[in-house]
């Protein structure tokens, strides 16, 4: 395996993933050698060529690792080669990656242990210094209603991004797209922020009773309107969410009075000029959205958790392109209803592709009325920063 296959084949050249050149090979290097190169190119879409591909080629050889330092990973292994290629990644692959995130949070971890008396068998048992839990994982699939608005969403991010060349544009729905009334008047608007605006003023304001922009001409998608993103050279891409620290959009939803989670899809390109002056352009469209789906999920999920030591569901938020964090606030509400005592917490994360790897924002949320504590050293090991 080395670079001439990988941009040949693959489309990726060492030179534009930077410092992520050396994992990349290695791990394309292991998978040869543990699966053959025919199956990498038998496990890409045809005429599948981009940094996304190959990111996720990463994360399998990553899932592919781990199966050896799990008791009874052999399982696990064997659902991994089997469900592959990547434009379907197989369930398996959200265990492994929650495996993965118990080893390197020292636990002891167990696939698919059996709890007789009570024909349990939850996805792991990890114990943290002697202190054990129980954790299933699952993934929420969208609905065909959220399917057609994340086309919608995505459309109009394209669009604007087009327009826009420079700056970064925020787009609010406090409504479903359902008119193309709506669809229109959002790329007309931005039109307007670059002809009559100039391009030179900070704005937020309402364009109609439902439709609320917020545009920033340096590029800043930070609540303090410091340290733009900065490109290295000419290109476009896609993105299902765009999150940075200090992200303003949490705020403008405080400001907008807006309690429920609001999915994202984003569009972000760079240009550089020919003076060498950077310039990111990004457009991310929000929309409100409340599925109860999440807790249902759970619940359905937490029946393969035993009821002698403390359980928790994991859900994979990746698909549902919403900050983990608004679909946090749902499930504090669910726990406030005191109907869930079985179920210690819900783990929710989300993943996005950024420079040759996933980056993973997560959370737990801890329910503080189940019938069983959930240990410290559990919720410290697992949850971010111990929240």
């Amino acid at each position: 395996m080395d670079w001439h296959y990988i941009e040949k084949k693959l489309g990726v050249s060492a030179r534009s993933v930077g410092d992520s050149a050396d994992e990349i090979l290695n791990s394309l290097t292991h998978l040869e050698s543990e699966l053959g190169r025919s199956w990498i190119e038998n496990a890409l879409p045809l005429g599948s060529k981009s940094i996304a591909w190959v990111a996720i080629l990463v994360d399998f050889d990553k899932c592919l690792r781990i199966t050896d330092e799990i008791k009874r990973g052999n399982p696990l292994k064997r659902k991994l080669v089997a469900g592959f290629p990547v434009d379907k990644p197989p369930p398996a692959m959200d265990e492994a990656r929650v495996g993965i995130r118990l080893v390197s949070s020292g636990a002891q971890v167990e696939y698919e242990p059996l709890f007789p008396t009570e024909s349990k068998k939850p996805d792991f048992l990890a114990t943290f210094d002697n202190k054990q839990v129980a954790i299933e994982v699952t993934r929420l699939q969208l609905s065909a209603e959220d399917t057609e608005q994340q086309k919608r969403q995505a459309s109009l991010a394209g669009k604007c991004g087009s327009i826009l060349a420079g700056g970064s544009l925020d787009i609010y729905l406090t409504e479903p797209i359902i008119t193309q009334q709506i669809e229109n008047l959002i790329p007309k608007e931005t039109k307007n922020l670059v002809s009559v605006r100039g391009n030179t003023d900070y704005l937020e304001r309402w364009i109609s009773k439902t439709v609320y922009l917020v545009y920033d001409p340096t590029g800043s998608v930070r609540k303090d309107r410091a340290n733009a993103p900065a490109p290295t050279k000419s290109e476009r891409w896609g993105a299902s969410i765009f999150v940075v620290e200090g992200d303003r959009s949490q705020h403008i939803k405080e400001k907008l009075g807006i309690l429920c989670p609001m999915p994202a899809v984003a569009f972000c390109s760079a240009h550089v000029r020919s003076d060498g002056y950077k310039i990111p352009t990004i457009v991310r469209v929000y929309r409100v959205a409340s599925d109860p789906r999440v807790m249902s999920k759970a619940i359905e999920e937490a029946t393969q958790l035993p009821s002698n030591i403390p359980g928790i569901v994991m859900i994979d938020m990746s698909r549902t392109a919403a900050h983990p964090y608004d679909w946090a606030a749902e499930v504090h509400r669910a726990f406030r209803s005191r109907v869930y005592p079985k179920l210690n917490a819900v783990w929710l994360r989300s993943a996005v592709v950024a420079h040759a790897c996933l980056e993973w924002t997560e959370c737990l949320v801890v329910n503080p009325y189940a019938s069983m504590d959930l240990d410290s050293t559990i919720v410290d090991r697992i949850s971010p920063a111990g929240r």
